[in-house]
């Protein structure tokens, strides 16, 4: 597909809009300051409302193998995307999944391995957590909430106790942001690139972590 969209001279974006996000450059332009990065944790966990149904037997989309679904599909993805604009691509990854009857996952935790940190994504949809995603330095961490992990409060706790806060806003609809950078790439004020790139790479990940958990799709075949 994005091969056929360079064909065509059209853009072709995948809609994650956490990478998009506002807050994101508030953060990436902070991580220094935590000094040298040692642990990350990015949580995206939010109980279905479908899950209570789909355990009395009724079935759903979002649960349904033949339509490619599943809770790292639905919502690690984003935690994934989130991994790879702030730490990169990863040297090897292990992944957890907590499977559901019809063969397919309703919660995971992927493990990361970079050569000098080390990255957690958690992902359900058949719990919710209230954690924060953080981003351990040796200097401080860095927390941040928001649903569907669009950063909305940012903070830096530093190693004497103090805290500063980065950024907050009040829940919105944070879909606008992406539509703000797809436009600009339309008029061709921004370049796509580093998204394809980001979208492929997260493809290959998620594919191993479901290859190690055994999730397979119709579709694979």
């Amino acid at each position: 597909m994005f091969r056929l969209a360079r064909e065509k001279n059209v853009i072709l974006l995948e809609a994650v809009r956490t990478v998009f996000d506002p807050g994101m450059e508030i953060i990436k332009n902070n991580m220094e300051r935590l000094g040298a990065i040692r642990k990350a944790a990015f949580v995206f966990c939010q109980y279905s409302s479908r899950y209570d149904s789909f355990k009395e037997g009724k079935e759903h989309n979002i649960f349904r193998r033949e339509c490619s679904a599943g809770a790292l599909m639905d919502i690690g993805v984003y935690s994934v995307h989130m991994m790879l604009q702030l730490l990169g691509k990863p040297e090897a990854v292990r992944g957890f999944s907590v499977m559901l009857h019809g063969d397919i996952d309703g919660a995971g935790t992927i493990l990361a391995k970079y050569e000098d940190k080390i990255a957690e994504v958690s992902y359900s949809k058949i719990t919710n957590s209230a954690l924060p995603n953080e981003l351990q330095g040796e200097n401080g961490v860095m927390q941040f909430h928001g649903s569907a992990n669009s950063p909305e409060n940012v903070k830096i706790i530093f190693r004497d106790g103090k805290e500063e806060v980065l950024y907050h806003r009040e829940t919105e609809n944070d879909m606008k942001y992406e539509l703000e950078h797809f436009l600009r790439m339309i008029h061709g004020e921004e370049s796509s690139e580093i998204h394809v790139q980001r979208s492929l790479d997260g493809l290959e990940l998620m594919d191993e972590v479901r290859r190690q958990c055994g999730i397979v799709f119709p579709a694979d075949e």
